[in-house]
């Protein structure tokens, strides 16, 4: 069994982190903390820093972290590459 761990940034006050257990990369995605990404018109892919699960968005040159992968080598995603910002 594998977990996320969202991240929130420490500049944010009063939001609870979510964590669940997931078993496939599929699993993962189909978490409703993602679905609204996938339906936002500048979407590009997600994608993996080391143990960090990244959204990328404007194909690729804006990106954020969306949280942390306990297992991350049992996740099936690209490696995340920065793209320069336009």
């Amino acid at each position: 069994m594998n977990k996320f761990i969202q991240h929130i940034p420490g500049f944010c006050e009063g939001f609870e982190r979510n964590e669940f257990d997931f078993e496939t990369t599929e699993e993962l995605l189909s978490n409703e903390l993602f679905l609204p990404w996938k339906v936002y018109k500048e979407f590009h892919k997600y994608s993996l820093s080391e143990n960090r699960l990244m959204l990328e968005l404007k194909e690729g040159r804006e990106w954020w972290v969306l949280g942390f992968i306990k297992n991350p080598e049992c996740v099936n995603l690209p490696v995340w590459v920065p793209k320069e910002k336009e």
